[in-house]
């Protein structure tokens, strides 16, 4: 058995968890945030056989895509009253979206 750790865009949530059930499969659905652009993710957690485990993930790939987006860089104030700021003035394109995946065997599992 399979615990999988699905990280995915909080846009694609609604998606994925009806596309899981639609085949039978159920999701823990909890809320996390990146640490690189501080946006919400969702994390799901997802309990599978290991022959279901590339059902899963197929389903999570035909929904997920990595998508660009423009960032702009909010100012950094420095602590201790400096008077610096380090931001960009200039809008960037940044890649988002699509999914990590971890799977983690599971060793006992008991339904209760």
């Amino acid at each position: 058995m399979k615990l999988l750790f699905v990280i995915i865009s909080k846009e694609d949530v609604d998606q994925v968890i009806s596309g899981l059930n639609k085949e039978g499969f159920r999701a823990t659905k909890i809320a996390s945030s990146g640490g690189f652009l501080k946006k919400k993710n969702v994390t799901l957690m997802i309990g599978v056989q290991d022959d279901q485990m590339n059902a899963v993930i197929d389903i999570v790939k035909g929904i997920c895509h990595e998508r660009q987006t423009v960032e702009v860089n909010m100012p950094i104030f420095f602590p201790n009253g400096m008077n610096e700021a380090s931001f960009s003035g200039y809008p960037e394109t940044v890649e988002v979206g699509g999914a990590i995946i971890f799977a983690v065997d599971v060793s006992h599992y008991e339904k209760i």
